[in-house]
């Protein structure tokens, strides 16, 4: 409906532009950005799901500190944006490579993790279509939780959304509690992918630390606490894994190789 409204009324349309953070300094898996897999850097694989997704190459950014990874995008053709090295989030750094591109407070910004190079571009797709439609600040995914144990797994963020599809709460926590055992509830798993305008993105980076985010360490948090919306809908395919460890890493060659 807003696309339709900004064409009748002749409103051009927002500029949308992916932005990924990378860092160098991973405590688990260090240099994981330029770790070589088929061949390429890691996070040019995410850089490619976003161009797959139907963004355009001036409108696709890697947002880093490390000249390490400026060098590797340099020979692979892939747009950097240089940012401080003191940001504690991969959203500071998004927050200032939007203004180094001098993006519009009303344009779109996605943030795609640098470690999920088998991101699928439907997802991508997918949220953009949302954060062109939603009045929400924020919007971001969710898909169905299968077993008790990804439930019970902190390392799985949980969500639980209102009847229209907005966050109430992330919790590594299995939310809700079962109260009676025997009761059956269905659980969701966040996708850390998300979309935002750059007007919610600079209010995001004024707010100070939330409670619940200092003691879940959950950014998303922040804005909840602080009144903001986040629409959540449910991935319309399966999502990847992310590349925390050494092992994930293997195990992504391993699936690379046999693709």
């Amino acid at each position: 409906m807003k696309q339709l409204i900004r064409k009748l009324l002749g409103i051009k349309p927002p500029r949308v532009v992916a932005i990924i953070p990378a860092r160098m300094q991973s405590q688990r898996l260090p240099g994981k950005p330029v770790l070589p897999v088929n061949g390429k850097p890691m996070v040019s694989h995410v850089y490619s799901a976003c161009r797959n997704a139907g963004l355009s190459r001036r409108n696709v950014y890697v947002a880093t500190d490390h000249s390490a990874i400026t060098d590797a995008m340099y020979r692979y053709g892939v747009p950097t944006v240089v940012t401080s090295a003191k940001h504690k989030s991969g959203t500071d750094r998004i927050i200032q490579a939007a203004k180094i591109l001098k993006l519009n407070d009303n344009d779109i910004v996605i943030n795609v993790q640098g470690d999920e190079p088998e991101m699928p571009p439907e997802l991508i797709k997918q949220l953009i279509s949302e954060m062109m439609e939603t009045d929400c600040d924020i919007a971001t995914l969710q898909t169905p939780i299968k077993t008790a144990e990804e439930a019970l797994n902190p390392n799985v963020v949980k969500v639980i959304t209102t009847a229209d599809n907005k966050a109430l709460l992330f919790s590594r926590a299995a939310v809700p509690y079962l109260r009676t055992p025997l009761k059956q509830y269905k659980y969701y798993r966040h996708v850390g992918i998300y979309g935002y305008t750059v007007g919610a993105l600079k209010k995001y980076g004024a707010l100070p630390t939330s409670s619940l985010e200092d003691v879940e360490q959950l950014e998303q948090l922040r804005a909840l606490e602080h009144g903001m919306s986040i629409k959540v809908v449910t991935a319309c395919t399966e999502p990847c894994k992310g590349i925390d460890t050494e092992e994930d890493y293997r195990e992504l060659l391993k699936r690379t190789e046999l693709s």
